[in-house]
């Protein structure tokens, strides 16, 4: 081997999105889940170690599908070594997971390294598409039972068979042979907090159903909560050093496993001796994605915000580094997107619309007065699908959710919410859920605004005036135009309030939120 120098090394699983959630099925699922994770922070590092030496090699980072390593070997030997891991990828994923890395020679600067490290890693995800398959079918040839890839094998799961592609059979017996690390990981944590672990084990749920199964709401919906984290682009680029690139990029990693796991904790204790109604999908780097009930999605995605925020702005406070010091004293933030609709909605269209809120989300952080270079104040945006045909959530909101004339533009909903605004609107929906006031007459107050401004405002003032009792030693009535008045809304307009794109109303996203947020619990 010819004489050693320092190389910046970067590595990335593209299309993890399409590995992972390229089916719907949960076995599939966990499998593809759980085979990145294990190769990404389990058996990269290992493999390295080994084909190079482990006394070569700096790990910086690894995790989230992606890894940062120092090596001290030859440029010839890294990128042979490199390539062998590729190939042991494809092999081990039945070729569906596809791994790219980056090299550069690293002296003093590593500044200039990493960005051009990143520069020649973008350049070739840009060269090598990630679907590389030839999607010709044809009626002679059987197809994958799960994607409609080239079926090769039959498996079996949960006593039924299955012909399946590679991809989807490496994933299937992966997913079946193997503890599902990401829940390993919570039954740990969990175990810390004086629960059993083996009971942990067992209230892993093993479907959606089962998750569905312990929905308490009235409508009995199920959720996808996406999030992922905001500025963090801007905030790698101009980290300078390897140390502080390591720092930055475990305390993000380790909070948000933290923060989802007590969110998890804080809202599902109760279900331990039975099934979690939460399935943890993806979890790593700055992303999480749980599979969870409609009553918890949001106060649990609330919750994880909150604790991910704290738990970085503390470990930023504690490292003692004038960058993370003065850049980001407030903390890191999350976007959040959920998405809700019944247990049998095709899973690939509830994280489509997850994703998509998640993005909606993120276009109003950066909107806020409050953002700034460095902090993006946390959004969460939400949506209710009960029928298939509606699969854009922009579409749907367009359609059903504002009413358009000559002189009016109307809006049934001002989601996106900032986090604090959207933890009063559950304080203000689960009152109302409380209260006593007939659901008739709530669902009648959700559907008003489709009836125009006026006549909106008419039948507004009539129903409030025909809501008689007491809750909570007050009248109904007051406590209905609290819950407007909480939220901006004068007597005068009422339930309408001026925004810069016309008149919107929190009227229907109360009255939504009350049937979503009725919980009792467990059931026997």
């Amino acid at each position: 081997m010819s004489k050693s120098e320092s190389y910046l090394v970067v590595v990335d699983f593209p299309g993890i999105k399409n590995f992972v959630f390229g089916t719907d099925r949960l076995v599939e699922i966990r499998g593809g889940s759980g085979l990145l994770d294990e190769l990404n922070r389990e058996e990269l590092p290992v493999f390295l170690d080994k084909e190079v030496g482990s006394e070569n090699v700096h790990c910086i980072y690894v995790g989230g599908g992606a890894g940062q390593f120092i090596i001290n070997a030859d440029e010839k030997q890294i990128s042979e070594t490199l390539e062998r891991f590729k190939e042991y990828c494809l092999k081990k994923s039945g070729g569906g997971l596809l791994f790219n890395f980056s090299i550069q020679d690293y002296k003093a600067d590593y500044t200039i390294a990493k960005e051009s490290v990143y520069q020649k890693l973008r350049q070739k995800k840009e060269e090598e598409p990630f679907d590389i398959q030839d999607n010709l079918h044809v009626g002679l040839m059987r197809e994958c039972d799960s994607c409609s890839g080239y079926a090769s094998e039959i498996v079996k799961h949960a006593g039924q068979p299955s012909l399946l592609c590679p991809v989807c059979t490496a994933k299937t017996k992966f997913g079946q042979n193997s503890r599902f690390r990401l829940w390993e990981e919570f039954a740990g944590f969990a175990a810390g907090q004086g629960y059993g672990l083996e009971q942990l084990r067992q209230a892993q749920p093993q479907s959606f159903e089962d998750v569905e199964k312990s929905c308490s709401s009235r409508q009995r919906l199920v959720g996808v909560i996406y999030a992922d984290g905001n500025a963090m682009g801007r905030i790698v680029k101009e980290i300078a050093s390897p140390e502080d690139f390591s720092f930055f990029s475990r305390t993000v990693d380790e909070s948000i496993r933290e923060a989802c796991h007590e969110a998890i904790l804080e809202h599902c204790s109760m279900y331990t001796d039975s099934k979690i109604p939460a399935l943890i999908l993806l979890l790593g780097g700055d992303d999480l994605l749980v599979y969870t009930t409609s009553e918890l999605a949001i106060p649990m995605a609330l919750s994880a915000a909150a604790r991910f925020e704290e738990k970085t702005r503390q470990k930023m406070a504690a490292h003692g580094s004038s960058f993370f010091s003065q850049r980001l004293q407030k903390g890191m933030t999350l976007s959040l997107g959920v998405a809700l609709g019944k247990v049998h909605t095709p899973f690939s269209l509830l994280l489509g619309q997850a994703e998509e809120l998640l993005k909606s989300a993120k276009a109003s952080g950066s909107r806020d007065s409050r953002c700034s270079d460095y902090y993006a104040p946390s959004y969460i945006d939400c949506h209710v699908s009960t029928q298939f045909k509606q699969i854009r959530v922009a579409d749907s909101r367009r359609e059903h959710l504002s009413y358009r004339t000559e002189k009016d533009s109307l809006y049934f909903t001002s989601r996106p919410w900032d986090t604090g605004t959207a933890q009063e609107i559950i304080e203000e929906a689960q009152k109302l859920a409380g209260s006593g006031i007939p659901r008739n007459r709530l669902k009648r107050l959700g559907t008003l605004p489709a009836l125009g401004r006026t006549r909106a405002t008419l039948e507004f003032y009539n129903i409030l005036s025909r809501t008689k009792g007491n809750f909570q030693g007050k009248p109904r009535k007051t406590l209905l135009w609290e819950s407007l008045s909480r939220f901006g809304c004068r007597l005068d307009e009422a339930p309408w309030q001026k925004s810069r794109d016309g008149w919107n109303t929190m009227l229907y996203d109360l009255v939504e939120m009350s049937e979503l947020v009725a919980h009792e619990g467990p059931k026997a």
